[in-house]
């Protein structure tokens, strides 16, 4: 039921172009009905561990969970 993203990077051109804010909001339900109900990701370094907490994501253990909306 977690998605696990293995690389979370975009290049400058794409950055601001709001997916996070699809695919945490209006697009979760394209994978609600995958069965995905959570995303997981294990930080690389502090700054990303910084990105994943402003983004919603909570720290188990050593990665950071974010549950999707219904």
């Amino acid at each position: 039921d977690a998605l696990q993203i293995q690389l979370d990077y975009v290049t400058k051109p794409y950055r601001d172009s709001q997916l996070s804010t699809w695919l945490y909001g209006k697009g979760s339900g394209v994978l609600r009905k995958q069965g995905i109900a959570r995303i997981v990701s294990a930080p690389g370094t502090e700054p990303h561990a910084s990105y994943l907490q402003r983004n919603g994501f909570v720290k188990v253990g050593d990665r950071y969970e974010r549950t999707l909306p219904h």
